[in-house]
């Protein structure tokens, strides 16, 4: 921590993307840096994350068929469930 600056670190849980759990041995590792204003909300974020091949090919795949602008259907907020 540093001013109004946080940094962390850290390794991901295993998790389903796309229906396919993600469970990698290798990696998975993150790092996060948030920047807060004066009433300590959060007016900056920047994430690194290490994933998995597999889920980055998904991600491609998915951006090439469906254009990069399109949300995927599981990550899509405004339908209601």
């Amino acid at each position: 921590m540093e001013g109004n600056t946080v940094a962390g670190k850290g390794h991901m849980n295993p998790f389903y993307y796309d229906g396919e759990l993600v469970n990698t041995e290798w990696g998975m590792e993150f790092t996060i840096w948030l920047r807060f204003d004066e009433n300590l909300k959060i007016i900056e974020q920047i994430d690194w994350m290490e994933y998995d091949p597999a889920t980055l090919e998904n991600t491609i795949k998915r951006c090439k068929e469906n254009g990069f602008e399109a949300i995927p259907e599981w990550l899509d907020l405004t339908k209601k469930y």
